[in-house]
């Protein structure tokens, strides 16, 4: 279970002492606070969208006389906070004025203040709400798979980016060339800058698809030209393969070139020597290639439609990055990296939902992260609060056929209803089982009489007859 934390409001510092002693040794993190005042303001410095929110706060109706009582300071959070679950507590029975106000001001509960067994369900029954949905993204920073992945500048904890960051470490200083295999927008051309090793200003990308029927502009900017080549060529100069000295040539997209731009880089790879466009003399080249391609190049490769000799001689080492939908575990990771991205971009500070994150990772990402990138920004400027709910979201992302492993999205603000249902529900199974005598079911469930005839007039079963 993850931590729930709980505010506690009271103006009595016993009463304070035995909840917190009561809810700590049951995993909660608990924060108490002597006054609405005092608590109110406390909640103003919170504020900020990287505070962890309470779970539920518990607040006492019966504060100080001549201060705000706690109905007030209920209806005072709700106003900065709406979406807060809130529990009140009373010394004063199942007072119906009680009831009302507390209700009215935006409770989801009344409970006596010496039953504590009452109470421990009820706000165990606020924090499973709080989890489905109010519970922000969290990332958990000490996670150990996440130490080798980041040292790489990579993103994320599924095992296969463990297995990727694994296979950087031990490539990076080879000088061996390397084919990345990946469907678009997976992150080739990240995976080929960690590959890299030396100065940054020795990281060329080249992308294929750009030249694919263009081989001798391809050729010039590979290999270079000498002056009076083609008309503008007004003086010599070197290509991407010398100008790297030492450093990394990354080739994307290597697999839509054409077979007269493949023969050509096939002699550059096989001989680490190349000849300006115009020139007559070969050049000795010193560069590590990094060719990326979608996975069908092997089938293009057996098939005729890429050269095998260049494709044995780019696939000395490999590796595969697998689609975003097969690693969903990232998805949590890479919407962390980009609120941040537009929190550097904007000064606004925005955090998803982990209910709302949830919704992104039933989704397929045919166009990988590149697509999840843009869906992730483009909800954070639309949406009109720091916290990005569902209902922020794109409707294609909770209105998904049952193939896509999704269900329809309930609507996030029903989260009261549900409580009541789920509690109304218990007690009418319970109290028939017991032959709806009250003495009985308050013994089999370990609550005061009184207790459950309130809760069971509260939710109009106290006039269940035995079936």
């Amino acid at each position: 279970m993850k931590n729930h934390k709980l505010l506690l409001i009271d103006d009595d510092e016993l009463i304070l002492e035995s909840l917190e002693t009561f809810f700590s040794p049951m995993g909660y993190d608990v924060d108490v606070q002597m006054s609405g005042e005092s608590a109110l303001s406390y909640l103003e410095s919170q504020l900020e969208p990287d505070t962890a929110p309470y779970s539920v706060i518990i607040v006492d109706y019966e504060l100080g006389k001549d201060k705000l009582n706690g109905s007030e300071i209920i209806k005072a959070i709700k106003e900065k906070r709406p979406d807060q679950l809130i529990v009140c507590l009373s010394g004063l029975g199942d007072n119906p004025e009680v009831v009302k106000n507390t209700w009215r001001a935006g409770a989801i509960d009344f409970v006596d203040k010496a039953d504590l067994q009452e109470l421990e369900y009820v706000v165990a029954n606020a924090c499973e709400k709080y989890d489905e949905f109010f519970r922000p993204l969290e990332i958990d920073e000490l996670d150990p798979k996440r130490k080798i992945i980041e040292e790489t500048g990579l993103c994320g904890e599924s095992p296969q980016l463990v297995k990727i960051a694994k296979q950087i470490n031990l490539y990076k200083t080879s000088k061996r060339n390397i084919l990345i295999l990946g469907e678009t927008g997976v992150g080739k051309k990240i995976v080929a800058e960690a590959l890299h090793v030396g100065e940054k200003t020795r990281f060329f990308t080249i992308n294929c698809a750009d030249y694919a029927d263009q081989h001798e502009l391809l050729r010039s900017e590979l290999f270079g030209y000498t002056k009076g080549a083609f008309t503008g060529a007004t003086k010599d100069k070197p290509g991407i393969f010398e100008q790297a000295k030492g450093g990394t040539v990354f080739l994307d997209e290597v697999h839509e070139l054409s077979p007269s731009a493949q023969a050509q880089l096939y002699l550059a790879v096989e001989d680490h020597k190349v000849k300006r466009v115009g020139g007559s003399q070969y050049i000795p080249i010193d560069v590590k290639i990094i060719a990326a391609a979608k996975p069908h190049i092997e089938q293009l490769s057996n098939e005729g439609g890429f050269r095998p000799d260049l494709f044995e001689r780019l696939n000395v080492l490999s590796i595969l990055i697998p689609p975003l939908k097969d690693r969903k575990e990232d998805i949590p990771h890479f919407v962390k990296l980009f609120c941040e991205e537009f929190e550097k971009d904007t000064g606004e500070k925005k955090v998803f939902l982990d209910k709302t994150v949830r919704l992104l990772k039933n989704y397929h990402w045919p166009r990988n992260i590149r697509e999840l990138r843009n869906t992730v920004l483009r909800t954070l400027f639309h949406a009109s609060s720091s916290t990005v709910t569902p209902k922020d979201l794109d409707s294609k992302f909770y209105r998904m056929t049952p193939t896509q492993g999704s269900s329809p999205l309930k609507d996030y603000k029903t989260f009261k209803e549900d409580i009541d249902k789920q509690t109304s529900q218990y007690f009418t199974d319970v109290y028939r089982l017991h032959d709806c005598n009250a003495a009985k079911t308050a013994e089999a469930i370990g609550i005061a009489p009184n207790t459950l005839r309130s809760i069971l007039k509260r939710h109009g079963l106290d006039t269940l007859q035995k079936i």
